[in-house]
Formats: C-alpha cells, sequence, structure tokens
C-alpha cells in the first residue's frame, strides 16, 4: 500500500518549517508527492484613518510566493515532486478543505513549544485540525527530527484485544519501515483512569510487543502524563491516538486526552478519525 499525496500545513513559523522538513523526509521515504499549503484571511491594513482590505488576489500571490520559495529551499537530496496551495479562509477550515480536494491521504502540521498553556485556553489551528479532520492528522512538536519509525505505538479505547485493527494510515507507516507496534488501551474504570500495554498478534504477520504489565494511573496523574512517562522510558518513534465511536462519554475521555497529548507529547503524534469512514480499517 503506498501513501500518494501528504498535505503539509505552514504558517512559515520554525515550528512549522520544522514540521514540513519532518514531511518531505517522510514522503521522500514513502514516495508519495507534497502538498505545502498556508492559510490566508481578508485582513485590514492601517495604512490611513481608514483601514483598507488586503485583496484575497494580493494575499494569494504572497503566499503563494512564500510557498514557492519554501519548496525552492529544501535540499536537492531530498528531491520529492512539490505543489504549492495557497488557501483562502480561516485556518483550519482552509486547510482540511485543500486536503479534502486534494485527496490528500494525510495531513502534517507543527506544534509550536512555546506559549501551550496559552493556547490549552484559546485553540489553535492544530487543535482545530485535531477537533475537526475527516483525514489522519501527523502533528509534529518543535524540534524533534525526522527518524524511521522502528517502533510505533497505538493508543486506543476498545473494551476487548479481539476489537482491534491495524487502520489503513498506521499500516502503511508500519509497513514501509518494517515497525513494530505496541497497543496501549486506555479505558474509564470507577477506581480511576487505567492504561494497559497489551502483548497479542495482529492480523498482520508481525508481532505486537509490551512494555508493562497494566497499571492504575495514579490519582494525581493524568492519562497523558502516564503516556508521556511510558514514550519517555520505551523506543517509541510515532504515537497513534484514535477513538471508537462508542457511548458520548467514552468518545469525550479519549478525545479529551488526545487533545492533552498534542501539547504534552515529544514524539510525533498521530491523530486518526474519530468516526470511521471508507477505507479507513482493514
Amino acid at each position: 500500500m503506498i501513501m500518494k499525496k501528504i498535505l503539509i500545513a505552514t504558517d512559515f513559523s520554525v515550528a512549522a518549517q520544522n514540521a514540513t522538513d519532518y514531511g518531505v523526509r517522510l514522503a521522500q521515504a514513502v514516495g508519495a508527492t507534497v502538498i505545502l499549503a498556508s492559510a490566508f484571511e481578508e485582513v485590514p491594513v492601517p495604512v490611513t484613518d481608514t483601514p483598507l482590505i488586503a485583496v484575497p488576489e494580493d494575499l494569494r500571490g504572497l503566499v503563494q510566493r512564500q510557498l514557492e520559495l519554501e519548496a525552492d529551499s529544501f535540499p536537492r537530496e531530498r528531491a520529492v515532486s512539490v505543489e504549492v496551495l495557497p488557501c483562502e479562509g480561516p485556518a483550519s477550515t482552509a486547510i482540511l478543505g485543500a486536503a479534502r480536494s486534494m485527496n490528500a491521504e494525510l495531513i502534517i502540521a507543527g506544534m509550536k513549544g512555546s506559549g501551550k498553556s496559552l493556547r490549552k485556553i484559546f485553540g489553535s489551528t492544530v487543535t482545530g485540525l485535531a477537533r475537526r479532520t475527516s483525514i489522519p492528522l501527523l502533528i509534529i512538536p518543535e524540534g524533534v527530527s525526522f527518524a524511521p519509525l522502528k517502533a510505533i505505538a497505538m493508543a486506543s479505547d476498545v473494551a476487548h484485544e479481539t476489537d482491534y485493527g491495524i487502520p489503513v494510515a498506521v499500516r502503511r507507516l508500519a509497513d514501509q519501515f518494517h515497525s513494530k507496534i505496541f497497543v496501549i488501551r486506555l479505558f474509564n474504570k470507577q477506581a480511576g483512569e487505567v492504561i494497559e500495554i497489551l502483548h497479542q498478534s495482529a492480523n498482520l504477520n508481525r508481532t505486537i510487543g509490551a512494555f508493562a504489565p497494566l497499571c492504575e494511573i495514579p490519582a494525581d496523574a493524568t492519562v497523558a502524563e502516564a503516556l508521556k512517562d511510558y514514550i519517555a522510558a520505551s523506543p517509541i518513534d510515532l504515537l497513534v491516538m484514535k477513538p471508537h465511536p462508542k457511548t458520548l462519554p467514552e468518545r469525550w475521555f479519549l478525545r479529551s486526552n488526545t487533545r492533552q497529548m498534542i501539547f504534552q507529547t515529544d514524539v510525533p503524534l498521530l491523530i486518526l478519525p474519530g468516526e470511521p469512514h471508507k477505507n479507513e480499517v482493514l
């Protein structure tokens, strides 16, 4: 299974440039085309006492040139096919619309390392994408460089081991990098939140291994903190989080923990759509 198109969202910040570098390296490894996209909106320009409105065509041209300059700066040894795409509209809406129209199979965005507490309150483009995406979203923490995905941890909220399937996006990456997959089960109990590292076989000719037994998270800790500690102690190159369509409280449980991981993860975080859609799971 080949991944054909990867859309990289950029606002030309340091974090976005780091995510772009990661995405280009990933695209090169999997043989995918890169769509480098940036959103823009009409903005008032206070040149006189009466603010002027920047014409979308002018902004589009500026964003187009900036995207082209960034694409031209890719090192020759990372040669990949690149399309640039200015997107008019609010950032998360424009990026998701562009990804759907271009048939992208993966969206990549960077997460800034500073000001995370502020964005927890006011939100951000990344959390907007995570909340609304119908396409797998890969979030790259600022300062994280690309490395082959030798170990993938997949956190889910299914109730039974037999419910596990390997989503297409994860399967493609695992096949490409010959990754080992570790399944982490998260669920709510009256005694508190629980995290379990499973050891089982999947429907792939690959072993799903375990680093740790079942453990309850202390009352003063969160699932996100426990996942972060687990990743810090284990050779994990990618964390995958996927809520399943269950009861509303259960969906809220994993989605809230997924949102926390956006701000706390030190490894790339792949967020899969919460509702199943065509060809999502084999």
